[in-house]
């Protein structure tokens, strides 16, 4: 933002060149003409910078006004085919790497929305009872990440969440406890 918010003056002082250049010849039509087009071209370049600018923020602001794409029916959930028919599943472009994202997902949702790498790896075996490689998992969820399905928790490494209103969650609100890495008595607990 910071960039546009540096420009936008820049942008003014052409347009009032510009405008001089109308002010000083006013019997001349041709730069009546031919100039106003170019004030009127830098008015709403303008506009779109300022209302840009507003726009930028409210999202520094509150992150959560800006929607996702994965908000949108482009990307499948397995809530979108919990309870459809198997011809009609068969029938959509889903692959056998699509039902484990599905599974990563279930399992993330049934912890209550927020999980670490070693419960999604115990989550997932508990269900398929067949053990999941840590790296590989690990480069799943990250792709499912770029896609919009999974979200990392700020601040936490290997900490993911299925839900947008908990990635700025913090240490202590998750944990309940203070500073998990600097207190490793309470890791026991």
């Amino acid at each position: 933002m910071s960039s546009l918010t540096e420009r936008l003056p820049f942008v003014k002082e052409q347009r009032d060149r510009v405008q001089r250049i109308i002010d000083r010849h006013p019997d001349d039509p041709r730069s009546q003409t031919s100039y106003l087009g170019v004030v009127r071209g830098f008015d709403g370049t303008i506009k779109a910078i300022e209302e840009a600018i507003l726009r930028l923020s409210e999202i520094e602001r509150n992150p959560r006004t800006m929607e996702p794409i994965s908000g949108s029916k482009i990307v499948l959930r397995p809530s979108d085919i919990r309870g459809l028919p198997p011809e009609l599943i068969k029938s959509l472009s889903l692959t056998d790497s699509d039902f484990i994202d599905f599974q990563i997902i279930d399992v993330i949702n049934a912890g209550g929305g927020v999980m670490s790498l070693d419960h999604i790896l115990i989550g997932l075996y508990q269900e398929t009872e067949k053990i999941h490689d840590r790296i590989k998992t690990s480069q799943r969820i990250y792709r499912m990440g770029t896609k919009g399905k999974i979200f990392n928790v700020k601040g936490m490494k290997a900490v993911y969440t299925t839900r947008k209103d908990m990635i700025e969650m913090d240490q202590e609100h998750l944990t309940g406890k203070k500073d998990v890495k600097r207190n490793p008595e309470t890791i026991n607990d």
